[in-house]
Protein backbone atom coordinates (compact mmCIF):
# COMPACT_ATOMS: atom_id res chain seq x y z
CA UNK A 1 0.00 0.00 0.00
CA UNK A 2 1.01 3.59 -0.35
CA UNK A 3 3.45 5.02 2.17
CA UNK A 4 3.14 8.58 3.49
CA UNK A 5 6.43 10.42 2.92
CA UNK A 6 7.33 14.04 3.69
CA UNK A 7 9.93 16.19 1.96
CA UNK A 8 11.96 18.66 3.98
CA UNK A 9 14.51 21.44 3.55
CA UNK A 10 15.94 24.45 5.35
CA UNK A 11 12.43 25.96 5.10
CA UNK A 12 11.31 23.84 8.08
CA UNK A 13 14.24 25.06 10.19
CA UNK A 14 15.30 22.70 13.01
CA UNK A 15 12.38 20.36 12.64
CA UNK A 16 11.12 18.32 15.58
CA UNK A 17 11.82 14.90 14.13
CA UNK A 18 10.88 13.11 17.36
CA UNK A 19 7.31 14.39 16.94
CA UNK A 20 7.05 13.59 13.23
CA UNK A 21 8.92 10.28 12.87
CA UNK A 22 6.27 7.93 14.35
CA UNK A 23 3.68 9.10 11.82
CA UNK A 24 5.54 8.80 8.50
CA UNK A 25 6.96 6.09 6.30
CA UNK A 26 9.94 8.11 5.12
CA UNK A 27 11.40 11.47 4.13
CA UNK A 28 12.96 13.03 1.04
CA UNK A 29 15.63 15.51 2.16
CA UNK A 30 16.82 18.48 0.12
CA UNK A 31 20.52 18.41 -0.77
CA UNK A 32 20.62 22.00 -2.00
CA UNK A 33 20.27 24.07 -5.14
CA UNK A 34 21.88 24.02 -8.55
CA UNK A 35 25.58 23.70 -9.33
CA UNK A 36 28.23 22.15 -7.13
CA UNK A 37 29.05 24.98 -4.73
CA UNK A 38 29.13 24.47 -0.98
CA UNK A 39 27.33 27.80 -0.59
CA UNK A 40 24.32 26.19 -2.31
CA UNK A 41 24.08 23.19 0.03
CA UNK A 42 20.85 23.08 2.03
CA UNK A 43 21.57 24.50 5.48
CA UNK A 44 19.65 21.66 7.20
CA UNK A 45 20.84 18.75 5.03
CA UNK A 46 23.36 17.30 7.48
CA UNK A 47 21.09 17.68 10.51
CA UNK A 48 18.06 16.19 8.74
CA UNK A 49 20.09 13.18 7.62
CA UNK A 50 21.49 12.72 11.13
CA UNK A 51 18.00 12.87 12.66
CA UNK A 52 16.64 10.30 10.18
CA UNK A 53 19.54 8.01 11.02
CA UNK A 54 18.99 8.47 14.77
CA UNK A 55 15.28 7.69 14.57
CA UNK A 56 15.40 5.06 11.84
CA UNK A 57 13.39 7.09 9.33
CA UNK A 58 13.93 5.75 5.77
CA UNK A 59 15.06 8.57 3.51
CA UNK A 60 15.95 9.69 0.01
CA UNK A 61 17.08 13.05 -1.34
CA UNK A 62 16.43 15.75 -3.91
CA UNK A 63 18.22 18.69 -5.51
CA UNK A 64 16.50 21.79 -6.87
CA UNK A 65 17.60 22.32 -10.47
CA UNK A 66 18.55 25.48 -12.33
CA UNK A 67 20.18 23.61 -15.22
CA UNK A 68 20.03 25.23 -18.65
CA UNK A 69 23.14 23.65 -20.20
CA UNK A 70 24.74 20.22 -20.15
CA UNK A 71 27.65 21.55 -18.06
CA UNK A 72 25.33 22.93 -15.38
CA UNK A 73 23.37 19.67 -15.36
CA UNK A 74 26.58 17.69 -14.85
CA UNK A 75 27.56 20.07 -12.04
CA UNK A 76 24.23 19.36 -10.35
CA UNK A 77 25.02 15.64 -10.50
CA UNK A 78 28.40 16.37 -8.90
CA UNK A 79 26.65 18.46 -6.22
CA UNK A 80 24.49 15.49 -5.25
CA UNK A 81 27.33 12.95 -5.32
CA UNK A 82 29.46 15.15 -3.04
CA UNK A 83 26.83 15.06 -0.28
CA UNK A 84 25.02 11.75 -0.65
CA UNK A 85 25.67 8.79 1.66
CA UNK A 86 26.31 5.39 0.03
CA UNK A 87 23.45 4.08 -2.12
CA UNK A 88 22.83 1.22 0.32
CA UNK A 89 21.76 3.72 2.98
CA UNK A 90 18.98 5.25 0.91
CA UNK A 91 15.47 3.78 1.03
CA UNK A 92 14.13 6.13 -1.66
CA UNK A 93 15.48 7.54 -4.92
CA UNK A 94 17.49 10.72 -5.46
CA UNK A 95 15.35 13.22 -7.36
CA UNK A 96 16.02 16.23 -9.55
CA UNK A 97 13.44 18.92 -8.76
CA UNK A 98 12.54 20.58 -12.07
CA UNK A 99 9.97 23.33 -11.59
CA UNK A 100 11.57 26.54 -12.90
CA UNK A 101 9.04 27.13 -15.68
CA UNK A 102 11.40 29.37 -17.66
CA UNK A 103 13.72 26.37 -18.03
CA UNK A 104 11.04 23.90 -19.06
CA UNK A 105 12.56 23.51 -22.51
CA UNK A 106 15.64 21.94 -20.82
CA UNK A 107 13.85 19.71 -18.28
CA UNK A 108 14.10 16.51 -20.31
CA UNK A 109 17.80 16.93 -21.01
CA UNK A 110 18.57 17.83 -17.39
CA UNK A 111 16.72 14.72 -16.21
CA UNK A 112 18.55 12.51 -18.71
CA UNK A 113 21.95 13.72 -17.47
CA UNK A 114 20.84 13.45 -13.84
CA UNK A 115 19.46 9.93 -14.05
CA UNK A 116 22.42 8.67 -16.08
CA UNK A 117 24.98 10.17 -13.69
CA UNK A 118 23.27 8.97 -10.51
CA UNK A 119 22.64 5.48 -11.86
CA UNK A 120 26.27 5.18 -12.90
CA UNK A 121 27.20 5.90 -9.27
CA UNK A 122 24.83 3.17 -8.05
CA UNK A 123 21.79 5.26 -7.01
CA UNK A 124 18.14 4.94 -7.95
CA UNK A 125 17.32 8.26 -9.58
CA UNK A 126 14.28 10.17 -10.75
CA UNK A 127 12.67 13.56 -11.04
CA UNK A 128 10.04 15.73 -9.34
CA UNK A 129 7.78 18.39 -10.86
CA UNK A 130 4.25 19.76 -10.80
CA UNK A 131 1.63 17.92 -12.81
CA UNK A 132 0.96 20.78 -15.23
CA UNK A 133 4.65 21.29 -16.02
CA UNK A 134 5.27 17.55 -16.27
CA UNK A 135 2.51 17.16 -18.84
CA UNK A 136 3.37 20.36 -20.70
CA UNK A 137 7.01 19.38 -21.21
CA UNK A 138 6.43 15.70 -21.97
CA UNK A 139 8.10 14.30 -18.86
CA UNK A 140 6.15 11.05 -19.20
CA UNK A 141 8.90 10.12 -21.68
CA UNK A 142 11.75 11.18 -19.34
CA UNK A 143 13.84 8.44 -17.69
CA UNK A 144 13.84 7.61 -14.00
CA UNK A 145 11.39 7.40 -11.13
CA UNK A 146 8.46 9.81 -11.22
CA UNK A 147 7.30 12.03 -8.33
CA UNK A 148 4.58 14.49 -9.31
CA UNK A 149 2.76 17.21 -7.35
CA UNK A 150 -0.92 18.02 -7.70
CA UNK A 151 -2.86 19.53 -4.82
CA UNK A 152 -6.58 19.58 -4.11
CA UNK A 153 -7.39 16.59 -6.33
CA UNK A 154 -8.69 13.07 -5.67
CA UNK A 155 -6.00 11.71 -7.99
CA UNK A 156 -2.95 12.98 -9.82
CA UNK A 157 -3.67 13.52 -13.52
CA UNK A 158 -0.10 12.96 -14.72
CA UNK A 159 -0.07 11.46 -18.20
CA UNK A 160 2.67 8.91 -17.49
CA UNK A 161 3.62 6.30 -14.89
CA UNK A 162 3.19 7.70 -11.40
CA UNK A 163 5.55 6.35 -8.73
CA UNK A 164 4.80 9.00 -6.10
CA UNK A 165 2.19 11.75 -5.69
CA UNK A 166 2.77 14.88 -3.61
CA UNK A 167 -0.83 15.64 -2.69
CA UNK A 168 -0.43 18.59 -0.30
CA UNK A 169 1.89 21.28 1.06
CA UNK A 170 -0.30 21.81 4.13
CA UNK A 171 0.01 18.61 6.17
CA UNK A 172 0.35 18.78 9.96
CA UNK A 173 2.05 15.71 11.42
CA UNK A 174 2.65 15.21 15.13
CA UNK A 175 1.86 18.87 15.65
CA UNK A 176 4.51 19.96 13.13
CA UNK A 177 3.61 21.78 9.94
CA UNK A 178 2.69 22.80 7.43
CA UNK A 179 4.62 20.08 5.58
CA UNK A 180 4.71 18.71 2.04
CA UNK A 181 3.29 15.18 2.05
CA UNK A 182 3.23 12.51 -0.64
CA UNK A 183 2.00 8.98 -1.26
CA UNK A 184 4.79 6.73 -2.50
CA UNK A 185 3.55 3.67 -4.36
CA UNK A 186 6.78 1.72 -4.80
CA UNK A 187 8.94 -0.08 -2.25
CA UNK A 188 12.48 0.63 -3.40
CA UNK A 189 14.28 -0.90 -0.44
CA UNK A 190 12.53 -4.27 -0.60
CA UNK A 191 13.17 -4.59 -4.32
CA UNK A 192 16.88 -3.89 -4.15
CA UNK A 193 16.59 -0.27 -5.20
CA UNK A 194 14.74 -0.39 -8.50
CA UNK A 195 11.13 -0.30 -7.39
CA UNK A 196 8.50 -2.99 -6.89
CA UNK A 197 5.04 -3.58 -8.32
CA UNK A 198 3.42 -3.84 -4.90
CA UNK A 199 4.06 -1.75 -1.81
CA UNK A 200 4.45 -3.59 1.47
CA UNK A 201 1.16 -3.77 3.35
CA UNK A 202 1.29 -0.99 5.90
CA UNK A 203 -1.26 0.68 8.15
CA UNK A 204 -2.24 3.81 6.29
CA UNK A 205 -5.37 5.93 6.37
CA UNK A 206 -6.99 5.34 3.02
CA UNK A 207 -10.42 6.81 3.72
CA UNK A 208 -10.25 10.58 4.09
CA UNK A 209 -12.33 12.72 6.45
CA UNK A 210 -14.79 13.42 3.65
CA UNK A 211 -15.22 9.75 2.81
CA UNK A 212 -13.29 9.97 -0.46
CA UNK A 213 -11.88 6.70 -1.71
CA UNK A 214 -8.93 6.62 -4.08
CA UNK A 215 -8.46 2.97 -4.98
CA UNK A 216 -5.08 3.63 -6.60
CA UNK A 217 -3.76 4.99 -3.31
CA UNK A 218 -5.59 2.48 -1.13
CA UNK A 219 -4.33 -0.64 -2.86
CA UNK A 220 -1.12 0.61 -4.47
CA UNK A 221 0.33 -0.59 -7.74
CA UNK A 222 -1.32 -4.02 -7.60
CA UNK A 223 -4.47 -2.32 -8.87
CA UNK A 224 -2.76 -0.52 -11.71
CA UNK A 225 -1.31 -3.76 -13.02
CA UNK A 226 -4.71 -5.51 -13.01
CA UNK A 227 -6.94 -5.67 -16.07
CA UNK A 228 -10.19 -6.10 -14.14
CA UNK A 229 -11.55 -6.10 -10.61
CA UNK A 230 -11.42 -9.89 -10.22
CA UNK A 231 -7.71 -9.90 -11.07
CA UNK A 232 -7.13 -7.03 -8.66
CA UNK A 233 -8.91 -8.89 -5.87
CA UNK A 234 -6.85 -11.96 -6.73
CA UNK A 235 -3.66 -9.95 -6.15
CA UNK A 236 -5.00 -8.79 -2.79
CA UNK A 237 -5.82 -12.38 -1.78
CA UNK A 238 -2.28 -13.40 -2.73
CA UNK A 239 -0.92 -10.70 -0.42
CA UNK A 240 -3.13 -11.94 2.43
CA UNK A 241 -1.86 -15.49 1.84
CA UNK A 242 1.75 -14.26 1.99
CA UNK A 243 1.05 -12.55 5.30
CA UNK A 244 -0.56 -15.73 6.65
CA UNK A 245 2.59 -17.72 5.85
CA UNK A 246 4.79 -15.14 7.59
CA UNK A 247 2.61 -15.21 10.70
CA UNK A 248 2.63 -19.02 10.76
CA UNK A 249 6.44 -19.03 10.51
CA UNK A 250 6.66 -16.73 13.52
CA UNK A 251 4.03 -18.57 15.57
CA UNK A 252 3.30 -22.19 14.55
CA UNK A 253 0.26 -22.16 16.87
CA UNK A 254 -1.45 -19.52 14.75
CA UNK A 255 -4.61 -20.70 13.00
CA UNK A 256 -5.90 -18.69 10.09
CA UNK A 257 -9.58 -17.79 10.20
CA UNK A 258 -11.88 -19.66 7.83
CA UNK A 259 -12.73 -16.30 6.29
CA UNK A 260 -12.13 -12.66 7.08
CA UNK A 261 -14.93 -10.71 8.74
CA UNK A 262 -14.43 -7.42 6.93
CA UNK A 263 -17.04 -5.60 8.99
CA UNK A 264 -15.12 -6.42 12.17
CA UNK A 265 -11.83 -5.38 10.56
CA UNK A 266 -13.33 -2.04 9.52
CA UNK A 267 -14.82 -1.56 12.99
CA UNK A 268 -11.46 -2.26 14.65
CA UNK A 269 -9.67 0.12 12.29
CA UNK A 270 -12.24 2.83 12.98
CA UNK A 271 -11.74 2.48 16.74
CA UNK A 272 -8.00 2.95 16.25
CA UNK A 273 -8.63 6.12 14.27
CA UNK A 274 -7.31 4.57 11.06
CA UNK A 275 -10.63 5.20 9.29
CA UNK A 276 -12.58 8.36 9.82
CA UNK A 277 -15.75 7.28 8.01
CA UNK A 278 -17.52 4.01 7.37
CA UNK A 279 -16.57 2.21 4.19
CA UNK A 280 -19.19 2.41 1.46
CA UNK A 281 -18.49 -0.78 -0.45
CA UNK A 282 -20.43 0.32 -3.54
CA UNK A 283 -18.31 3.49 -3.77
CA UNK A 284 -15.17 1.47 -3.14
CA UNK A 285 -16.08 -0.87 -6.01
CA UNK A 286 -16.75 2.13 -8.25
CA UNK A 287 -13.40 3.66 -7.33
CA UNK A 288 -11.73 0.33 -7.99
CA UNK A 289 -13.30 0.11 -11.44
CA UNK A 290 -12.30 3.70 -12.21
CA UNK A 291 -8.70 3.05 -11.22
CA UNK A 292 -8.49 -0.11 -13.30
CA UNK A 293 -10.06 1.61 -16.30
CA UNK A 294 -7.89 4.72 -16.06
CA UNK A 295 -5.91 5.26 -19.25
CA UNK A 296 -2.56 5.25 -17.44
CA UNK A 297 -3.55 2.04 -15.63
CA UNK A 298 -4.47 0.42 -18.92
CA UNK A 299 -1.08 1.24 -20.41
CA UNK A 300 0.70 -0.35 -17.45
CA UNK A 301 -1.56 -3.40 -17.49
CA UNK A 302 -0.72 -4.18 -21.11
Amino acid sequence: MAVKVIDVSYAQGRMDWDAVAPHIGGAIIQLGYGSDFASQDDAQWSRNVAECRRLGVPFGAYLYSYARTDDIARSEVAHALRLLPPPSELAFPVYLDVEESSLGWFFRRAIEIWVSGLREAGYTAGWYSGRALANQYGLAAAPGETWVAEYGASRCAFSGRLDAWQYTSQEWIGGVGPLDASWFYRDYKASGGDGDDDMKLMDQEVIGPGGNVNAGQALGWSLHYSKDSSQALGRIEEKIAELEKKVEAIDPRYEAPAEFDYDKIVEAMAKKGMLQTAVDYDRLAAALAKAVNDDAAKRMAE
